[in-house]
């Protein structure tokens, strides 16, 4: 990569991260809200619905925002507002005004993801590694994310894990304010990824360009789901269905162990996208996490930790590979726009999984969640090989 490539990359990364950790906030302390409002798992899991489902929601604009006034302003307001509402959570102790900051920050953190890949996908060239990367920043933030809200959360209270990522999000703000370069197109040319993408842009209008895209944005949706509530749970889960703090900061240290592994997945997945069929290392990766995530709750503690690692690095190496088709898939002008639709299908359809899923574990056993999540995933794994055999068809047919 050429020293602005590098830089754009690590811009990204630093943005993705933050966002990851607005967005995993609240499963560790999931618990400490609903022994403060009464509120039980199902409710409890519907708030953690509120930021994932905006999160997705805010892609969507954000996507079109990226299109016609660029990166730089989208992620400004990502930063400011996430950072007035995370500090606004100290002030208010009524259910309703907090469920409006979650969404309020969700809809904020929403605009990230459009803004950093369309960024990457317009000025790298190498645009699979550095989507890879730019998703190991992104799982940095998801995996140490656990630990430090539980941590914050057990000396200060649930609103202080909160609260305390404003001071990041206002460095970042100050960072973008001063390089005022970034993503306007001004000093930063967009670069020809590769002859498959110029093709692509003059292609888009190809019915078979758009039936892939269309099968990759319904298996986002499933994707979705299983992210999300696996997501959700996992420190549940690990801190064994318990509000006490040793167990809460128990929960998120295996949680963080466990997302820690997706970090080399998601560079290795990077990797896999610039040198083979994206489509095949796609669905694959996804068929090979599929027994791993149906099985956690068969073992004790200390062997589901391992399990849930095995498929942490499986899973998240699909992210770069996803990111990568629908490049590939959609043009230039087109892009922000494909990534925000396959982003909103991912967080915003998805973020149901946290109250279905919440609902599963109060009535059948928190244990029940994860063979639910796996059958969930299995049908991503199926539209995955039929999205190989569509766009082998597409290849054939000269599409």
């Amino acid at each position: 990569m050429t020293g602005a490539e590098k830089r754009i990359v690590a811009i990204t990364m630093a943005s993705h991260a933050l966002a990851h950790f607005y967005e995993q906030t609240f499963p560790p302390v999931l618990r400490l809200v609903d022994a403060e409002f009464g509120l039980g798992l199902t409710a409890a899991g519907g708030m953690g619905n509120i930021f994932p489902l905006f999160f997705g929601l805010g892609a969507l604009p954000a996507g079109m925002v990226v299109d016609r006034w660029g990166a730089r302003r989208t992620l400004l307001a990502y930063l400011i507002t996430c950072a007035v509402a995370a500090v606004a959570t100290l002030f208010f102790h009524n259910i309703w005004v907090i469920g409006f900051l979650f969404a309020l920050m969700g809809g904020a953190a929403g605009l990230y993801h459009p803004a950093g890949a369309t960024l990457i996908s317009h000025n790298v060239e190498q645009v699979g590694t550095g989507l890879g990367l730019h998703g190991v920043g992104g799982n940095l933030g998801l995996a140490v994310s656990p630990l430090l809200a539980a941590l914050v959360a057990a000396m200060m209270g649930w609103r202080a894990a909160y609260a305390v990522l404003a001071l990041p999000s206002i460095i970042m703000a100050v960072y973008f304010l001063k390089n005022d370069e970034i993503g306007n197109g001004v000093t930063i040319p967009e670069k020809d990824i590769s002859d498959d993408v110029k093709k692509t842009a003059t292609d888009n209008d190809d019915r078979t360009r758009w039936v892939p895209l269309i099968m990759l944005f319904a298996l986002g949706v499933l994707n979705g789901f299983c992210y999300r509530g696996m997501l959700t749970f996992f420190p549940t889960f690990f801190a064994g269905n318990s509000p006490g703090e040793k167990e809460i900061l128990e929960g998120g240290v295996f949680t963080t162990g466990v997302l820690i592994i997706g970090v080399l997945g998601q560079y290795i997945g990077g990797k896999l996208a610039d040198r083979f069929r994206q489509e095949v290392v796609y669905a694959a990766c996804f068929t090979i996490s599929v027994p791993f995530l149906a099985s956690i709750s068969l073992f004790k503690p200390g062997a589901a930790v391992g399990v849930a690692i095995l498929f942490a690095f499986f899973y998240f190496a699909s992210q770069p590979v996803g990111n990568s088709i629908v490049t590939r898939l959609s043009s230039t002008s087109f892009r922000g726009r494909a990534f925000g639709i396959f982003f909103f299908m991912n967080f915003g359809m998805g973020s149901f999984a946290a109250t279905i899923s919440g609902w599963v574990g109060e009535h059948y056993g928190i244990e029940a969640i994860f063979p639910f999540l796996g059958a969930v995933l299995l049908g991503v794994s199926l539209i995955g090989w039929s999205l190989v055999i569509m766009m082998a068809r597409t290849a054939k047919t000269g599409g």
